[in-house]
């Protein structure tokens, strides 16, 4: 991907993977949800949750060719 028109076509590209989680539970997790709405709150029935160190585990295994739970654009 060459994001300037000035970048030289002969280069390498680059491949970006970007992880957009639902939920992150911990600390700021507990104290955002003592300000949500009940509507948000019920939307957010759905997600799943997931800690930090989970989300990390996941990018890991992603980047070494395993998991593929999630597409790619």
């Amino acid at each position: 991907m060459n994001l300037y028109a000035a970048a030289p076509p002969n280069q390498r590209s680059a491949r970006l993977h970007s992880i957009f989680p639902d939920t992150i539970l911990g600390e700021t997790y507990d104290a955002e949800n003592e300000i949500k709405t009940d509507m948000i709150k019920m939307l957010e029935l759905g997600e799943d949750e997931q800690t930090s160190k989970g989300i990390m585990r996941y990018m890991l295994e992603y980047e070494k060719g395993g998991s593929r739970k999630y597409f790619e654009i």
